[in-house]
């Protein structure tokens, strides 16, 4: 349709709308469902998985949903509801906090948003970290100056919105005890390795953009650029102690703990405990970790959630317990999440070709790891994407509808999920990094006759 309307794919066209598209106005609106049985539009936690496949398929569209997004994050809804998790009225939506989605088919979508009411969302810790990593992903992607200064402004009120929850000042927020990020009933406190990683990548992200912007000097005319430089004084210190915090508070010689609440449950193995890191390493970003803990981690994941788990035929399980049992504590704890262990994938990935000697500069990136370690690393990203194939394809015949997860026992959750589309993640590490090039010439290197 013209005039206003929606497509079947939920394009919209020639829309009369405020919005902030700027001079990429005629690309339109773009509109996705979660999956088919969460009828919410771009849900936000999701995308930054999914995302993916949109900015290497269909860039115009991602910055068009991306500015959408940035639209939203200055709208208030303080219409309150009752809560469905824990009970409590809360409003609709607060100003500074990046939506969960832009609506629903059963009202107006982009006006009336977080139609989500399960948890209180404008409290969740991953959606502005998550907003701010993908605007530059998508600016060193597209290469679109024009969409890095227009998002900047709103990038400094979700920051200045998330940080308020680094209640103790050592740079690392806190998660506040209940579900407050994309696993919405695995109850995360105080700093965790989710959440916090995704905010240290957020504050690198912040702190790159800032100079960046100012050293092009595509700040005149959209605001102060003494606000940038200040963003910079406040978060470049914030970085250096929440690195040191993080792992301070995480890390526990082999893997980063779930949180460092001292629960129960806090040491068990979170699948995507490398989510920070992982799209750090996306947006050509310094490491948040150290690499060898990177590939400690990742190689834990590997040899637990995934080789230990249903002999490595479905995928890596979310959370698992250092003596190789599935963690119970949740139902999302013993699920397998399609969409993130392609993610998981797709950091093994990344880690590999960053450790691996840089053929093009003839120098070594990062060389902390033996070369058994790289190469068990690409070997186990696809032995761990290779599971969801196996199960979704093989045993489940979850044939061009892969859910948004499963438990061992094949019972899924949400089929036609958005967050599998991130099996575009392990491509753009793939190709971003030349892995394919670098990988033909470590093994020339071992062995002429691998090739």
């Amino acid at each position: 349709e013209r005039g206003g309307g929606c497509s079947e794919f939920g394009v919209r066209y020639d829309s009369t709308r405020s919005t902030m598209h700027g001079d990429q106005g005629k690309v339109g609106q773009f509109l996705y469902l979660e999956g088919h049985e969460y009828y919410m539009y771009n849900t936000y936690d999701v995308h930054f998985y999914a995302s993916f496949a949109l900015v290497q398929n269909w860039p115009e569209l991602q910055l068009s949903l991306q500015r959408d997004f940035a639209a939203a994050v200055a709208t208030e809804d303080p219409t309150r509801r009752k809560l469905l998790g824990d009970g409590n009225w809360r409003p609709r939506k607060v100003v500074g906090a990046v939506p969960h989605d832009l609506g629903s088919p059963s009202e107006e979508p982009w006006t009336k948003v977080n139609v989500y009411n399960f948890q209180d969302v404008s409290r969740w810790k991953d959606l502005g970290p998550k907003f701010v990593l993908q605007v530059l992903r998508d600016v060193r992607t597209t290469g679109s100056l024009e969409f890095a200064a227009d998002m900047y402004p709103t990038i400094l009120h979700v920051m200045d919105t998330v940080a308020q929850y680094d209640t103790d000042g050592d740079g690392l927020i806190e998660n506040q005890g209940f579900p407050d990020q994309t696993y919405d009933i695995w109850s995360v406190s105080g700093p965790s390795a989710y959440t916090g990683g995704l905010w240290l990548a957020a504050l690198s992200a912040t702190i790159h953009l800032s100079k960046d912007l100012l050293e092009r000097g595509l700040l005149e005319g959209k605001m102060d650029p003494n606000e940038a430089r200040a963003a910079c004084e406040r978060y470049e210190p914030m970085y250096e102690s929440g690195k040191e915090a993080y792992e301070r508070l995480l890390w526990n010689g082999k893997y980063f703990n779930y949180d460092s609440s001292g629960h129960g449950h806090h040491d068990s193995i979170m699948a995507d405990q490398m989510a920070g890191q992982w799209y750090a390493r996306a947006c050509g970003l310094p490491p948040i970790v150290k690499p060898k803990f990177a590939y400690a981690s990742l190689q834990t994941v590997y040899d637990l959630n995934v080789l230990t788990f249903a002999d490595c035929k479905k995928g890596a399980v979310n959370g698992m317990r250092p003596n190789g049992q599935v963690d119970n504590s949740s139902m999302q704890s013993r699920e397998v999440w399609t969409g993130t262990t392609y993610a998981v994938a797709a950091a093994m990935l990344q880690e590999w070709g960053a450790a691996v000697e840089d053929t093009n500069t003839g120098t070594a990136r990062e060389s902390v790891v033996s070369d058994d370690a790289k190469e068990s690393l690409w070997l186990a990203a696809f032995e761990t994407a290779r599971g969801i194939w196996h199960s979704g394809w093989g045993d489940f015949g979850y044939w061009y509808a892969t859910p948004e997860g499963w438990e061992n026992s094949g019972n899924y959750r949400s089929l036609g999920y958005m967050r599998p589309l991130s099996v575009w993640a392990m491509q753009f590490a793939i190709d971003k990094g030349q892995l394919i090039d670098r990988r033909k010439t470590t093994l020339q290197s071992a062995s002429p006759d691998r090739v």
